[in-house]
């Protein structure tokens, strides 16, 4: 990943702006409606307030109304239907949803038992960790409208794959204040050759749910209770590193890497036209794929995953930058079978 913030200093600064300037409020759809096509107006407790809607509330709105997305998107085409189809199904809801605003925008809309668990309480419980271990580096961090990501490296795990292609183990760290994931810690892998990261198996997955809030006040979550989750998940986090920095567990991933690298690619056009279908891929990507195959010049199923995994260096979206990464490895960690079928 090459992430959009320099420096971890850059992001935590970003970070910390956010949490200053959120604001959460709990209403109930029968006190909300959508004013023109692209403006949320809500009254909590009495008072009215405005928000432009951002494109991942825009998605949940159309979600949790069925509203099919790509009608949704087109409503606009006519006027005053998107306001009016949004609004009829608003009034017709008997809830209360947590709408998530920053900078004068609605940027999640989500169910009241969401529990925020954000990028601030992340990094307050993380930083400390990272401090506790000198032979971490970090090497990516990002942040979008959906997540949050960090990407950190143990320069001193690590093995060859092949002679002169080093790779390192790592660890990221992925959240989302809107809904669009949860508090997630993977495996990380680093080859220093070509910079080419990949995102392997979960270690820690914390979902952001919590009891249902009655309370007009949002606030509640900035309590105790989230400082004491904050800190069981520092507690948490100690060990996954130490975990993460057993050297018999990055062996083992070593060795998946070293198989992949004896697999041998027997048709690439058909095996990237499967490998597109299966993993999502546009067909833009796929065609990335191929050629960064072509230039790396290893056609085995390790030089695939390096193929899929140099995406990270051309899309400018951090978000899909991951899941390229994540795809890079899916590959590697494909059975036999699973790896057969998509080869012949």
């Amino acid at each position: 990943m090459k992430g959009n913030y320099e420096t971890l200093t850059a992001l935590a600064a970003r970070i910390e702006e956010v949490e200053r300037s959120k604001q959460d409020y709990l209403v109930h759809t029968r006190a909300m409606e959508m004013d023109g096509d692209n403006t949320l107006v809500i009254t909590p407790n009495g008072h009215t307030e405005s928000f432009g809607i951002g494109e991942v509330a825009h998605s949940q709105i159309a979600a949790r109304l069925a509203i099919p997305k790509a009608y949704y998107d087109r409503m606009p085409q006519v006027p005053g239907l998107r306001a009016y189809t949004v609004n009829a199904w608003l009034g017709a809801q008997n809830e209360k949803r947590l709408v998530r605003t920053l900078d004068g925008n609605a940027r999640a809309y989500l169910s009241d038992s969401f529990k925020p668990y954000d990028n601030f309480d992340v990094l307050s419980a993380l930083l400390p960790t990272l401090k506790e271990h000198t032979n971490l580096k970090v090497w990516a961090q990002a942040l979008t409208e959906k997540r949050m990501y960090l990407q950190v490296l143990f320069p001193n795990i690590a093995g060859e794959v092949k002679p002169g292609v080093l790779v390192a183990a790592g660890l990221v760290i992925s959240n989302s204040e809107v809904g669009c994931g949860a508090v997630d810690v993977r495996s990380f892998l680093l080859n220093y050759v070509c910079s080419n990261g990949a995102v392997a198996e979960s270690l820690l997955n914390k979902y952001h749910v919590g009891r249902r809030v009655e309370d007009a006040d949002y606030g509640i979550f900035r309590s105790d209770t989230v400082e004491a989750d904050v800190k069981a998940f520092q507690l948490k986090l100690r060990d996954i590193v130490s975990t993460a920095l057993d050297e018999a567990r990055f062996q083992k991933k070593l060795a998946q890497m070293k198989g992949a690298a004896e697999d041998r690619i027997n048709d690439p056009v058909k095996l990237i036209e499967k490998v597109t279908r299966r993993f999502g891929l546009s067909e833009a990507e796929g065609t990335k794929v191929m050629n960064n195959l072509i230039t790396g010049g290893d056609p085995t199923r390790w030089g695939l995953s390096n193929a899929i995994t140099a995406l990270a260096h051309e899309i400018e979206s951090p978000d899909r930058q991951y899941d390229a990464e994540s795809t890079g490895w899916d590959v590697v960690a494909l059975s036999p079978s699973e790896w057969e079928v998509l080869n012949n």
